[in-house]
């Protein structure tokens, strides 16, 4: 069984690649891209393979 660490690292990248993939694809495609963030920590992932900050809304939902 693979370490639940690199397990977890290599689902990361594979994640990244599939984002960066669909950005680009929508780039070619002329269409927007967009990505919810609803945390901070959501936002910045979203950022890194470049999707970009748009505005701030209230989220409703369970507590």
């Amino acid at each position: 069984m693979a370490n639940p660490q690199m397990k977890f690292k290599l689902l990361n990248v594979s994640g990244f690649a599939v984002a960066a993939k669909l950005i680009l694809e929508c780039l070619d495609e002329g269409l927007y891209r967009a990505r919810d963030a609803a945390k901070k920590v959501s936002l910045r992932s979203a950022e890194k393979p470049g999707y970009e900050f748009s505005r701030e809304y209230v989220v409703c939902g369970a507590i």
